[in-house]
């Protein structure tokens, strides 16, 4: 009798126990989203609506806004340039911004 409840005890364990080993190590986990907003000057003066703010690392274009205030980008706490979690950089490779085209002086080193 004591064998019987044992072993009813201890299945649930084991079943728990086979299911976290068929989990792959390498598994996909997602990263986290990267939320920018801020101030935004061209020239010493506000950028105007409707400029398009882009972030890209390297070459490769990771997120973009157009502006829909005057000087800003992004409305905290409802709207963000978001750079995509799917991107596949090496954590401290650099984020490089740009409005309308013309690269800003400002850049972030990318950690997921």
């Amino acid at each position: 009798m004591k064998r019987k409840r044992l072993l009813w005890l201890l299945s649930p364990l084991v079943i728990l126990a086979l299911l976290i080993g068929s989990i792959p190590a390498s598994a996909d986990i997602p990263g986290f989203p990267h939320p920018f907003y801020g101030t935004l000057t061209i020239d010493g003066s506000d950028a105007s609506v409707g400029t398009v703010v882009t972030a890209k690392v390297g070459e490769v274009q990771v997120g973009s806004i157009t502006t829909t205030a005057e000087g800003q980008y992004g409305d905290h706490p409802n709207a963000y340039l978001i750079v995509g979690a799917d991107i596949e950089v090496e954590t401290g490779a650099t984020i490089n911004f740009y409005a309308d085209g013309v690269e800003a002086t400002e850049t972030y080193a990318f950690s997921p």
